[in-house]
């Protein structure tokens, strides 16, 4: 038992012992945990980790730390690791549950002398070790970290050598064992990976190297190891580097610092959870660190924050799932510069929400590189980004609705780069963006800008964007690039976005490619941007405008400049808009730019529209491309329009057009164009699309100042605008321009309106087969002569408000060829015309020199084959040294409505010039015009007539018509001064004359105060048909011909159909020196003064030259030889009568003599056929010969004068007969018929007795040659025997009348002023006024009159008012044979009221008489009634409202019904009536004593037997048979009582003396000398009877009644009175004072004094 219990003590003890030692040995180990030390070459793994004792491997610390108590592991803890290589394990180092525990390392003693390990950054490297930290807080510091799972002999080895030690060490066997065990499993780990592990855990490394190489030297194959970081935080700091060749770390919640370390080939990414839930993000912060071939792919919302760091390709970021990624200050390069592996981008982002932000990072080095940055749906944010020695390499690549944000942006030294590839609709924000200067000699080195990718063009697919949804592709990208720089880019290409460049510089290099490409529907804006391009070769291969332009433009695509400025550029074709693409440009400045010489457009446009204003163009030069063109490819669908306003274009030159279309209508507003040039022309227009569209092309508000064509060709090809389709110019200004012309237009139609056209030179516009209107041209003060305005051929222009004032012109302002225009306001005004061309010079462009042989004139405006109208004209103040107008080959002008005023014409010019044509003037001034020589200019007429010192050449009549048409209608033509020329206003002529065809129309017109050498306001030289020549209701007044025709000279007669000539026209005071003051024709015939001659003295024969109107023709001059034949006689050869009866004889002279003397005496009797000769003196038509044949004895001569013999062609009579009829009045034939002799003194031959006759010494005077008549007489036939008085003063001493319009026997018939016979006369006098109106008043008189009568008729017996009357009555009797008596003959009832004015010309006296007695009788009729009354009665009725007038009015007594009423009325009317009645009757039946004539008008025939002079003998003896019945019935019956006795007698007697008045002076009408005498006794002892027979009746008792005594007043007293003051007018009238006055001023005082 004892046994056993001491066996039991045993165990127990020996229990006890273990446990004691156990419990020693882990005291003694929980002391040391706090510090484990190793050491490679002088530890061991059996010691105690101490400083003295420590480990020698790593490894060993799984076992150590995985037998230490959790106490120690809550306790901080520090690993020492020696300076050395710690290559002699493997295994995974797991730190779990560690708290605060540090790896560091530490120089020991013991390997000081035996390493060299502290002279490197790392001093312990532990091979194949890897980390597996849970849930601990690690900090390493200064280890390297070499791992490399495919190489583990230096493992191998390490640990059998450990094997031996064990298994030589006997103490310790439990322990070998043990170590053998961790070898054997170290061992056992040599085939697997060696991945980090880090989780839930806070790890810092600090100037750690983890270097992990996974390729398998033997295979070399790659083993991609994962790394595992879950909800840890692990730094990496202070030059720490972690390579593990592509190895992945895996993070989950995981947070990673990188600070002053390098990472290389590294991929960070998620940790993919079976659970969407459980997905979690981690954050990257990386400072000062340099990266090498790392990937970053980031989901779950993941952060990647690198600043200040270096990124050596290979770098990847794959960015998606709202992850952000921000790098700043950063710097990422292709070190070795080597060609990159696969076409993978740098950054790869992607996800509505995901944000890649760069902030000053660099791109350094690649090439080739096919992407940087690849975005879809997402947002990158760059600010500072620069990109250096990049070559051939793609930036950024968009797609799906990504986000793009570049500031500053920066280019260095890249060649051949795309900066932004959009693959579909992204957002692009640019701005400061700036690249260094080209390479020398390169072109546009870096690159392009931005790309949009074509369908077979696609620069980066990734894995992850293979499912790319393609209707995306229609929504738009949106792209701003502001404040930036762009020098030496490449092509961009936009793709349906909308893209703004804001203050951008940008300079560029063009080849053959395009610099900007817009393509469906892409909306380019550049504001502010500066653009300096040259380009190589011409900038573009001119392929079809295809290639080679700054901007492209394509499938509605709109590009819009805004303050754009584009300055020094050579050879850069800027703008190509395709396929209804737009353009706008505004506020910008284009300077100093050389347009390409490949015949681009610097702007050309396809089926598109552009839009520039508010715009400068500046010096530009081009020698074969346009500014702006279009494509000239018609379109079925499609035109372009260009639109131009508020632009500027100066200082620039272009040999070819520098605008161009064929395809586009053209609106350009404001633009002004100055200092330009060019070859051809500046503005090409035309029309290739006419068979679907007429293209549009209009100016408005521009001005072209100093502009010119360099090529003077002067044929239309070197012009400003040359437009053939519809051309709109509308308030422009054309100033100081030089071109030939300025305006060319073909096959065009246009719209000009408001056009000032100043101080230019050239011409103005030349228009071939077009149509149109210019609407306000303006030409006004223009310094400079201009070849010519307009040129128009086969064209149709209206022309409204044309506007020519104080001009300087020469030669040609207008030139239609088969035109049609319209004139409408045409102000031509204050001009100066001359001419530079001569007759014998060529004519210039356009102006051809005539057509069909006949010569252009030098004018202003030529029409050949046009129809024109000029409507509403103003020519006026202008010099003209040449012609205003030459019109010719049928042409037809009219000018309607206007003036043609104060013009000066000067040399051989005028204003009008017609040739084969019609020119009409309706309604036109011509005024003023004047044609004067310059000093030292001279002119020879000659008429060609045949006749010495004729006029031949006579300058140009105002209107000059030559085998033309003329009408004039509703003209007012005056004061046109033309003194040289034949019609001052009008020259008509037909050449050769054949004028059959040519129609004169003038009507309506006046003619005043023209002037002109040969017809003073027309001159015609045709022979007219008559149904073409209308002359009617014309006024010529004061026109003056020189020489003849004073208003109108004609060659030939007028039509026969101008029967009425001188009654459808006026004509007043036209006057010329010689003939005809109104018309003359050509000579027609030769007239003599005198059809025969007397004999017994030498004759002076009065010769007129005389046209066809029977007018002198003043136009010749001169001394013409004269031949005298006799044709026969009444004597033969020998001077014996011819009829048997005696004579004389007489010889011959010894030469046969033409002529024989008588015996009788020394006159000449010319033989029979043969002639003498003589001369005529010939002054204005005005000639006189002085005829030798003395004799007395009748014969009948012929004289001929020999220059004007061939004017018998003309169915003219030159030739003059005159026969010899006796003695001279007042001469008597000799006893022997040979000569004349006077009779004796006092006497003088009579014709009716044959012998002298003594004359009667108070009528004539009788002295020799000297017999003429006094005052008062009028001889008949040159027969002292006849001679008469006249009716009272109207003739004058010697036969002449005292008024210049009356003549013919006695002065008694009449003549107008136009000398004209007439037959009305106003009394005696001849009338010089015809007013047919004058009826009116006439009539109104005498109808008052009688309602007059009508009123007071029951007042009017006794009363005053019928003495006045009949006072009144006897004075118009009385004084009927004066002139100048007005009004009296109102109260005889006639016509004849004013004197010297008559109705009508044909009103003769019987017509007179018989409207006297239509009037007489009117007036009986009317003042019988009551109707006075009555239309006074019914207008107070109806019109009147005062009670008391209208009561008076209609209370007013009426004539009574008892007959002593009525008789009293009855004798009152008869009284006042008795006069005209009796003067009317009774001169029906008073002949004239000296012709078988009415006495009162010699112009009827007495007893003509007619129907109105037999009936008006009738009424007039019916009338004196009722006058003589009325009275026999008053005095029988005394009115039935009712007249008194006294008082009818003394009226019986009244009219008695009125009776006998009126018979004298129709008696005694051609013997005035006694009737004044007469009737004064006649009036003496009336008024001395009518006294004494009252002062009887005074003194009878009967009658000493006051009421019979103031009858006696009333009945006689007034008729004293009047008596007597009759008395006083007679004897004035007859006074010796007015005698001495003239017969109208005296009929004038008689007028006035007895009324």
């Amino acid at each position: 038992m004892k046994l056993k219990e001491l066996i039991s003590i045993l165990f127990f003890v020996k229990v006890a012992i273990i446990i004691s030692i156990i419990t020693s040995t882990v005291k003694s180990q929980q002391i040391s945990i706090n510090n484990i030390y190793i050491n490679s070459i002088n530890g061991d793994d059996n010691g105690n980790g101490t400083i003295n004792s420590p480990y020698k491997t790593i490894c060993i610390l799984n076992q150590l730390l995985a037998t230490t108590t959790t106490t120690i592991k809550s306790q901080q803890l520090t690993i020492n690791i020696a300076y050395g290589n710690y290559n002699n394990s493997q295994c995974i180092l797991n730190l779990i549950d560690l708290y605060n525990t540090s790896i560091i390392t530490y120089n020991s003693n013991n390997n000081n002398s035996n390493n060299n390990y502290n002279k490197g950054l790392y001093n312990v490297f532990i091979n194949n070790v890897a980390l597996n930290i849970i849930n601990s807080t690690i900090n390493i510091d200064g280890v390297e970290f070499i791992i490399n799972s495919n190489n583990n002999n230096s493992s191998s080895n390490n640990n059998n050598n450990n094997n031996n030690n064990n298994n030589n060490n006997n103490n310790n066997n439990n322990n070998n064992n043990n170590n053998n065990n961790n070898n054997n499993n170290n061992n056992n780990n040599n085939n697997i990976d060696l991945p980090m592990i880090i989780i839930n855990s806070n790890v810092l490394f600090n100037c750690v190297s983890y270097n992990y190489f996974s390729l398998n030297i033997v295979n070399k194959i790659k083993k991609n190891i994962n790394n595992i970081f879950i909800n840890s935080t692990i730094s990496i700091i202070n030059k720490s580097l972690i390579i593990m060749e592509d190895n992945k770390i895996n993070l989950l919640n995981t947070t990673l610092m990188v600070n002053n370390s390098t990472i290389q080939g590294i991929t960070f990414k998620n940790i993919i959870t079976p659970k969407e839930e459980d997905q979690q993000p981690y954050s990257i912060i990386i400072d000062s660190t340099f990266l090498n071939d790392c990937l970053f792919s980031t989901f779950f919302q993941s952060n990647v924050k690198i600043s200040n760091s270096r990124f050596l390709f290979f770098l990847m970021f794959d960015i998606g799932d709202s992850s952000m990624v921000y790098i700043e200050n950063s710097r990422i390069y292709n070190g070795q510069k080597l060609l990159p592996l696969g076409s993978y981008p740098i950054f790869s982002v992607y996800g509505n929400t995901t944000i890649l932000e760069l902030v000053n990072i660099e791109f350094n080095g690649f090439k080739y590189f096919l992407n940087f940055i690849v975005s879809k749906s997402s947002t990158i944010i760059i600010s500072g980004i620069t990109i250096t020695n990049c070559i051939s390499s793609n930036f950024f690549t968009l797609s799906t609705d990504s986000n793009l944000s570049i500031e500053n942006i920066n280019f260095l030294e890249n060649r051949n780069i795309l900066l932004v590839n959009i693959e579909s609709s992204s957002n692009v924000f640019i701005r400061n963006i700036k690249s260094n200067n080209c390479f020398e000699g390169s072109k546009n080195s870096i690159g392009s800008l931005i790309k949009m990718s074509s369908p077979n063009e696609i620069y980066y697919q990734s894995n992850n964007n293979n499912n790319n949804n393609n209707n995306n592709n229609n929504k738009q990208s949106n792209i701003t690039i502001e404040n930036g720089s762009f020098k030496c880019f490449g092509t961009s290409l936009f793709k349906n976005s909308m893209v703004t460049f804001n203050n951008i510089n940008i300079s560029i290099i063009i080849e053959n490619v395009n610099f900007i490409s817009l393509f469906d529907g892409t909306n380019l804006l550049m504001n502010s941007v500066i653009l300096e391009s040259n380009g190589i070769n011409g900038g573009g291969s001119g392929g079809g405008g295809e290639i080679g332009f700054l901007f492209y433009l394509k499938n509605s695509s709109r590009l819009e400049f805004q303050k754009l400025k584009y300055e020094k550029s050579n050879f850069a074709s800027f703008i190509s808009a395709n396929n209804q693409s737009m353009v706008i440009i505004n506020e910008s400045n284009f300077q100093v730019l050389q347009l390409p010489p490949n015949g681009n457009g610097f702007i050309e446009l396809s089926l598109s529209q552009l839009f520039l204003s508010n715009c400068t163009f500046n010096e530009l030069y081009s020698t074969s491309s346009p500014l702006i063109c279009d494509d000239n490819n018609p379109s079925l669908y499609y035109i372009s329009n260009i639109t131009i306003n508020s632009t500027s274009i100066s200082n620039s030159y272009s040999e070819t057009p520098m605008f161009e279309f064929g395809n586009s209508n053209l609106y350009i507003d404001q633009l002004t164009m100055t200092h330009c040039s060019t070859g051809t022309q500046l503005f090409h227009v035309t029309n290739y699309n006419s068979l679907w569209y007429d293209n549009a092309f209009s100016i408005e508000n521009s001005i072209f100042s100093n502009n010119q064509g360099l090529n003077n060709t002067n044929d239309g090809s070197n012009s400003l605008i040359y437009f053939s389709n519809n051309f709109t110019i509308s308030n422009c200004i054309f100033e100081k321009n030089s071109f030939f012309p300025t305006l060319v237009g073909w096959f065009g139609t246009f719209h000009f309106n408001d056009i000032s056209f100043q101080n230019n030179t050239g011409s103005f516009i030349y228009l071939e087969d077009s149509g149109g209107e210019i609407n306000g041209f303006s030409m006004i003060e223009n310094e400079f002569p201009i070849d010519y305005l307009f040129a128009l051929s086969s064209s149709n222009v209206n022309f409204k408000d044309l506007n020519l004032q104080s001009n300087y012109f020469i030669n040609y302002l207008l030139y239609c060829y088969f035109c049609e225009l319209d004139f409408h306001g045409f102000y031509y005004s204050d001009n100066n015309i001359v001419t530079t061309i001569s007759s014998n010079n060529i004519f210039p462009y356009p102006f051809y020199g005539g057509v069909n042989g006949y010569p252009i004139y030098i004018a202003q405006f030529i029409l050949q084959s046009t129809d024109a109208t000029f409507n509403n004209i103003t020519i006026n103040n202008n010099h003209f040294f040449s012609n205003l107008m030459f019109i010719e080959e049928a042409s037809n002008i009219s000018f309607i409505d206007g003036s043609i005023f104060s013009n000066r014409i000067q040399e051989n010019s005028t204003l009008f010039i017609a040739s084969n044509s019609i020119i009409n003037y309706q309604n036109i001034e011509i005024d003023s015009n004047d044609f004067t020589f310059i000093s030292g200019s001279t002119i020879n007429y000659n008429d060609g007539s045949g006749g010495g010192g004729g006029f031949d050449i006579f300058p140009n009549s105002l209107i000059d018509c030559r085998n033309a048409n003329l009408s004039i209608t509703n003209c007012n033509i005056s004061g046109n001064n033309f003194p040289y020329s034949r019609g001052g206003v009008v020259s008509f002529c037909v050449l050769d004359n054949v004028g059959q065809n040519n129609s004169l129309l003038v009507t309506n017109s006046t003619f005043i105060d023209n002037r002109a050498y040969i017809g003073g306001s027309l001159y015609i030289d045709a022979q007219i048909n008559p149904n073409l020549f209308i002359f009617k209701g014309n006024y010529f007044f004061v026109n003056y011909g020189k020489q003849s025709g004073g208003a109108i000279y004609s060659n030939y007669p007028l039509p026969s159909n101008l029967t009425n000539f001188y009654d459808d026209n006026r004509f007043s005071d036209n006057y010329c020196y010689y003939g005809e003051n109104i018309l003359s024709s050509s000579l027609k015939q030769i007239k003599s003064n005198v059809n025969s001659v007397y004999g017994g003295e030498v004759s002076k024969i009065q010769l007129t030259f005389m046209d066809y109107y029977g007018q002198v023709s003043t136009n010749i001059f001169g001394s013409f030889n004269t031949t005298i034949t006799l044709i026969s006689s009444n004597i033969n050869i020998n001077g014996s009568d011819s009829s048997g009866g005696g004579g004389g004889g007489g010889s011959s002279d010894s030469n046969g003599g033409i002529s024989i003397k008588s015996q009788y005496s020394n006159h000449i009797i010319l033989q029979q056929g043969l002639p003498i000769f003589v001369t005529c003196q010939v002054i204005a038509g005005q000639g006189y010969l002085l005829f030798p044949v003395t004799s007395s004895i009748p014969g009948i001569y012929n004289i001929t004068i020999n220059d004007f013999v061939n004017i018998t062609s003309l169915q003219s009579d030159v030739g003059i007969s005159i026969e010899t009829i006796g003695c001279a009045p007042f001469k008597i034939s000799t006893a022997d018929n040979t000569s004349c002799q006077y009779c004796s003194v006092g006497s003088a031959p009579s014709k009716t007795s044959g012998k002298c006759e003594i004359c009667n010494p108070n009528q004539l005077t009788c002295l020799n040659l000297e017999v003429y008549t006094f005052q008062g007489y009028y001889m008949m036939d040159q027969d002292v025997l006849k001679v008469y008085k006249c009716p009272f003063d109207l003739c004058l001493e010697n036969n002449t009348c005292s008024s210049q319009f009356s003549n013919g026997d006695l002065c008694f018939g009449c003549t107008d002023k136009n000398y004209q016979q007439v037959i009305a006369k106003s009394g005696i006098e001849c009338c010089s006024i015809f007013q047919p109106l004058l009826l009116i008043p006439i009539l109104l008189v005498y109808l008052i009159f009688a309602l007059l009568v009508s009123l007071l008729k029951f007042k009017l017996y006794g009363s005053l008012l019928v003495k006045v009357i009949v006072f009144l009555q006897v004075n118009s009797v009385v004084f009927y044979s004066f002139s100048g008596i007005s009004l009296l003959p109102v109260f005889r009832v006639s016509l004849d009221t004013v004197s010297s004015i008559c109705l009508w010309r044909t009103l003769d006296y019987n017509s007179k008489v018989l409207a006297s007695f239509g009037i007489i009788a009117s007036i009986i009729i009317i003042s019988s009634s009551d109707i006075t009354l009555k239309l006074i009665q019914f207008g107070a009725k109806y019109f009147i409202k005062v009670r008391s007038i209208k009561r008076i009015l209609l209370s007013y007594p009426v004539l009574s019904k008892n007959g002593q009423c009525r008789v009293k009325f009855r004798w009152s009317l008869f009284q006042i009536m008795f006069t005209p009645l009796l003067f009317n009757s009774i001169s029906l039946f008073i002949s004239n004593p000296i012709s078988n004539t009415l006495a009162l008008d010699p112009s009827i025939s007495f007893l003509n037997n007619s129907k109105l002079q037999i009936f008006l003998f009738t009424v007039a003896i019916l009338t004196i048979v009722a006058i003589v019945i009325y009275i026999v019935d008053i005095i029988r019956t005394r009115g039935t009582s009712t007249i008194k006795t006294l008082h009818l007698w003394l009226d019986l007697i009244e009219m008695a003396r009125l009776s006998t008045y009126v018979i004298l002076q129709l008696t005694m009408f051609f013997n005035m000398n006694y009737f004044m005498n007469i009737i004064l006794g006649i009036q003496l002892v009336y008024l001395l009877s009518l006294l004494l027979f009252t002062n009887f009746l005074s003194s009878k008792k009967k009658l000493s009644k006051l009421s019979l005594k103031n009858e006696l007043h009333i009945a006689y007293n007034t008729r004293i009175v009047l008596n007597f003051f009759q008395l006083i007018i007679f004897i004035v009238a007859d006074s010796s004072v007015m005698q001495t006055l003239k017969p109208l001023t005296k009929g004038y005082y008689i007028s006035s004094l007895k009324l």
